[in-house]
């Protein structure tokens, strides 16, 4: 098993900012006999936004951003994207990721705030299959709960990405 940590900071004035630490996993029980590296190249990042009232925050694995409810986001500060990584192993192997069911990553403040986040997402879907090169690549995004007094600040937490050589 192999873990990588990830951290991302946000600041801003009047916003909620989320930092998150993304811990990956590479399941052991299905590895080729090859070398397989997973390399985190970009951060997970909800971005600035200000909350009025509850509402949520999404970044899609394409680094778009939406906004729900009294959660606004706004393009200073922290800028939003999603999570990148990339696999490289045997050539023309197939992988699989699992992602996080919802609502089973809770970010804090330290000051005893918090958040949920919800429905990972990836651009893969299924088995996914290794360049004649070795070569694999994938981003996540996720949803954010804001909730209608959500205290400003940096807000922490790790989540678990596995993938599964097949």
């Amino acid at each position: 098993m192999k873990n990588l940590t990830l951290h991302v900071q946000c600041r801003g004035w009047v916003s909620l900012c989320l930092r998150i630490l993304c811990v990956l996993r590479l399941a052991s029980c299905c590895l080729p006999t090859a070398a397989q590296n997973l390399n985190a190249t970009g951060n997970l990042s909800f971005g600035t936004f200000v909350a009025t009232s509850a509402g949520t925050v999404a970044v899609a694995p394409d680094g778009s951003r939406a906004q729900t409810g009294g959660a606004f986001v706004l393009d200073q500060g922290g800028l939003a994207a999603a999570a990148q990584f990339s696999v490289h192993g045997k050539a023309n192997a197939t992988y699989a990721i699992t992602l996080p069911a919802d609502n089973t990553v809770a970010m804090s403040d330290g000051k005893g705030h918090s958040m949920t986040v919800k429905a990972f997402t990836s651009n893969l879907s299924g088995l996914n299959i290794l360049s004649k090169n070795g070569n694999g690549q994938f981003n996540i995004g996720a949803t954010l709960n804001v909730a209608a007094s959500q205290a400003r600040g940096s807000y922490t937490g790790t989540f678990a990405v596995i993938v599964n050589y097949q």
